[in-house]
């Protein structure tokens, strides 16, 4: 076997910083990933009893939907007419970034 090792040349790549990359790849017509997740409100947790049926359905729903439980309660009380900031409405608020 031999110890010579093979040369590569050089494929013209731009310095891997992250706005390089993303250049490079809008260049190229490649989606990149939302690195910048919306800021969010501190929280505070609320306490509240439900039927067993209603959060039971809640939990499937968030299941099937491959989001939260938060995520569910913000979007009804935004749809019932409460102000809630865009940025606090996340689908999986486990992954910052992460929009469907």
């Amino acid at each position: 076997m031999s110890d010579t090792k093979p040369t590569f040349s050089s494929l013209g790549l731009p310095k891997a910083d992250e706005e390089s990359i993303d250049a490079y790849a809008k260049s190229r017509g490649v989606p990149t990933l939302d690195r910048k997740p919306k800021p969010r409100s501190p929280s505070v947790t609320i306490r509240t009893d439900v039927p067993d049926y209603l959060a039971q359905a809640m939990r499937i729903e968030a299941a099937k939907t491959r989001s939260t439980l938060r995520y569910l309660i913000l979007k009804a009380l935004k749809n019932d007419g409460w102000k809630i900031d865009e940025g606090d409405i996340v689908e999986d608020g486990r992954r910052p970034g992460v929009h469907r």
